[in-house]
């Protein structure tokens, strides 16, 4: 790009009037980006006048939201350089899922999770997995389902996840759950276990944030309650799975 200038204050009859050519102003605000939170951009040409497209008029200015950002550059002589560029702003991701539909064992998943560009990984529980923002899958009938689901920009990776009482459409499983109650949580992972009644071949599992089991044993219970001692566990979000016969149920626990 050049410039022409010429000078009016020059003795020369106009018949032979000089134009000099100047090279134009060279602006360049890179490529089109995609960031975290925000975004410096740079016009260059230091001294020169700078007009945004947000009426800025400086050589810099940050950005915290999405969108084309355009920049004319004039220098001193007049001449004019200009560029354009497209940026993308992201945030650290929060999962937000919920549930669309529910028909017997069939879920269907949609999502709102925040953060912009997300990838997804919902993780059932079961042994599968999806992929999508709004997945759908049928449990077993007798599975105690704990769903997580992990959302990942450039930015980080957040995890939300969906806690049952027990097999999805059991009711006889969600009743089990309502009579076992565990004392303290959170707490330091030393818990006090109270049944609301007898219970025979009562199975638990440990199971970590990811819904992978971490640890799995049968319990004796002599009357209704029952120590139990996790305090060997990291601190973090837990789930107890308890198993009797075709009940089960998934009480969640912080360990502080």
């Amino acid at each position: 790009m050049y410039c022409l200038l010429w000078n009016s204050s020059l003795a020369i009859p106009s018949s032979h009037m000089m134009v000099a050519a100047s090279s134009g102003v060279v602006v360049d605000l890179g490529l089109d980006t995609v960031v975290c939170n925000s975004y410096t951009l740079d016009a260059g040409n230091p001294g020169q006048s700078y007009l945004w497209n947000d009426s800025s008029t400086s050589q810099q200015i940050t950005v915290t939201q999405s969108g084309t950002y355009h920049v004319q550059v004039t220098d001193t002589n007049g001449c004019t350089g200009a560029d354009t560029v497209i940026v993308t702003i992201l945030t650290q991701p929060i999962a937000y899922p919920y549930i669309i539909t529910q028909t017997g064992q069939t879920v269907s998943f949609g999502d709102s999770s925040k953060g912009g560009n997300l990838s997804y990984l919902w993780d059932f529980g079961d042994g599968s997995t999806s992929t999508l923002p709004n997945p759908t899958h049928t449990f077993s009938p007798m599975f105690a389902p704990t769903v997580v689901v992990t959302v990942t920009n450039k930015c980080g990776t957040a995890q939300a996840f969906f806690e049952t009482t027990g097999p999805i459409g059991n009711l006889k499983s969600q009743l089990f759950g309502e009579n076992i109650s565990i004392f303290p949580n959170p707490g330091d992972g030393r818990l006090n276990v109270t049944f609301g009644k007898i219970y025979q071949d009562l199975i638990l599992e440990v199971i970590n944030i990811r819904g992978r089991i971490i640890k799995s044993s049968p319990i004796d219970i002599p009357g209704q309650q029952l120590d139990i001692d996790l305090s060997d566990l990291p601190k973090g979000t837990y789930f107890l799975r308890f198993r009797s016969g075709e009940l089960i149920a998934t009480k969640k626990l912080t360990i502080l």
